[in-house]
């Protein structure tokens, strides 16, 4: 995928990669994370809170599922010994306007791209808020003219996202068959549209990385998980 997206002769001190990240069970190994990367010259940095299509907080959910790093972690209670945790939530269209969009580009590149353009690649798995974000983005026009690329789970769950407080706007109610559905219908809208630069929103999903085996790469004391 990164070869098609990016080609063969890159060079990963040309990128910058952000991770949203709203459990707070994760937070050390995401600080560790950007240490060690910038040990190394490279640009991962770590945001702890929720995207969605307002700010504000949001009830996310421990379910008891520990034993693979809480896969499922959200804003749904899949555990009846479920334990709520209330986490800050940005609006992601603002912060890709703020951050991605009027960025400036570097003037030195190390790698040998095809494309001399930019490319901003967009992996989603945001335990079912991409039923508030993706809208939101596609509708705002953030998607068309910054993301390039797509990719990510999509949850088939019930959906229940109040309007506004304040203006009575958006709220959406779904169950599980109606998510599938709206989803489909959204892509189907997204790909009818002729003039966007997001090439394509893929339901590529995959998180096998995490146990390949294969060690980080190691800058100062050995290898690191």
């Amino acid at each position: 995928f990164f070869n098609e997206q990016f080609g063969t002769s890159r060079d990963n001190h040309d990128f910058c990669a952000f991770g949203f990240e709203p459990n707070p069970a994760h937070r050390k190994r995401h600080e560790n994370l950007m240490a060690h990367f910038k040990a190394g010259g490279l640009r991962y940095h770590y945001i702890g809170v929720a995207v969605s299509d307002s700010v504000g907080n949001m009830t996310f959910y421990h379910n008891q599922d520990e034993a693979k790093e809480e896969w499922g972690f959200s804003d749904h209670v899949l555990n009846k010994d479920a334990v709520a945790e209330v986490v800050p939530k940005i609006r992601l269209a603002d912060w890709i306007m703020d951050e991605i969009y009027d960025r400036e580009m570097p003037s030195i590149v190390l790698g040998d791209y095809a494309d001399k353009k930019p490319k901003v690649v967009m992996k989603m798995d945001i335990e079912s808020q991409e039923y508030a974000v993706l809208p939101d983005l596609m509708f705002s026009g953030v998607l068309c003219k910054t993301i390039d690329f797509v990719f990510g789970e999509f949850h088939h769950w019930n959906i229940h996202y109040p309007p506004d407080e304040v203006t009575g706007r958006g709220g959406l109610e779904l169950g599980a068959r109606e998510s599938l559905k709206f989803k489909n219908e959204l892509l189907r809208g997204f790909h009818s549209v002729k003039h966007c630069r997001t090439a394509s929103i893929s339901g590529l999903e995959d998180e096998s990385y995490l146990h390949d085996g294969v060690a980080l790469l190691s800058y100062d004391n050995g290898p690191t998980r």
